[in-house]
């Protein structure tokens, strides 16, 4: 259901919300994620009607009268074209723009950026960091072999247990 770059999106909102100190909004836009119950090409032409574009940054943190955009990738992930070319035109705007594949690159980027920041953000980072890592790793247990359902008793069979208690029985 959720993918590792969702699963990191999810980490960098939490930390947001811990370590950034002064006031601020947070936006993230996940379009790998099926929000709108609608699926493939049809979600993405959805999706464009309402101007969202290819390669919009997922994440958006206003604070101090400045936008940071960051794009978020899984480990090993890569930007794609329409991405660079959008980083790439925030940038000319004088917008700030960066991608990262992990949280503690997100405060990183950040802390560059002279975002006010609680004093242990590293430690948080790497808490959310490592949350990351321990899902990745985590394997579902195989399911036990259960042993099948004896059938319910039918009204008839019933009956005639019944009978042969009154029968027998004292």
């Amino acid at each position: 259901m959720s993918g590792p770059e969702h699963r990191l999106q999810l980490r960098v909102m939490k930390f947001v919300a811990s370590a950034v100190t002064a006031p601020h909004r947070f936006a993230s836009h996940d379009r790998g994620q099926n929000n709108y119950g609608k699926s493939g090409v049809g979600r993405h032409f959805w999706e464009r009607q309402r101007g969202v574009k290819a390669g919009e940054p997922d994440t958006s943190l206003t604070v101090g009268g400045k936008t940071i955009h960051v794009e978020l990738k899984a480990p090993g992930g890569k930007l794609s074209d329409a991405q660079k070319k959008e980083g790439a035109a925030i940038q000319a705007a004088g917008g700030i723009w960066a991608w990262t594949t992990s949280v503690m690159g997100y405060g990183e980027i950040l802390s560059a950026n002279a975002v006010p920041m609680a004093a242990n953000w590293p430690i948080q980072a790497a808490h959310h960091d490592a949350m990351l890592e321990a899902a990745k790793a985590k394997v579902p247990a195989p399911k036990k072999a259960r042993k099948p359902r004896a059938a319910k008793p039918s009204a008839s069979r019933i009956a005639r247990a019944v009978a042969l208690q009154l029968k027998y029985l004292p």
